[in-house]
């Protein structure tokens, strides 16, 4: 990822006040959305390089948070499950990011649900009575 690239990333991470203000954000950058688009183990080697040393700049800083997105992006939970064990001396949100991230890749939850359908109930004006006034109806439940 280029310098330019990582720019709205590092402004989105300068602005966060939350990890999932900052995962918000990255999800909606084009940057990160297009960075999805390589492989994931591609992503993972990157990742892993942007982890091993104590970033100095801001755009350093952001890089592990956009890798990450990026892989949550390409719904790849087997290559999260990996970043799971890498380590992140000097990344605060890590672990919290990712946990959130694998958290919501899959419904946490599945079941069937039934849906009762309601009598339908037909309202139809007596023939045989006098005239009806409006809103008098004889109801017959089908």
């Amino acid at each position: 990822m280029n310098t330019d690239d990582v720019r709205s990333a590092a402004y989105s991470f300068a602005i966060s006040n939350t990890p999932m203000y900052l995962v918000a954000r990255l999800r909606r950058d084009l940057a990160v959305q297009q960075l999805a688009k390589q492989s994931s183990r591609v992503l993972l080697h990157r990742l892993s390089r942007s982890l091993r040393t104590r970033p100095t700049t801001l755009d350093r800083n952001v890089l592990p948070y956009v890798y990450l997105v990026a892989i949550s992006l390409r719904m790849d939970g087997n290559a999260l499950r990996r970043a799971a064990s890498y380590q992140a001396p000097y990344h605060k949100w890590y672990q919290e990011i990712l946990s959130f991230l694998v958290a919501t890749l899959y419904p946490t939850s599945i079941g069937d649900v039934s849906v009762i359908q309601a009598p339908t109930i037909a309202a139809r004006q007596s023939s045989d009575a006098a005239p009806v006034a409006y809103g008098q109806f004889h109801i017959d439940a089908t």
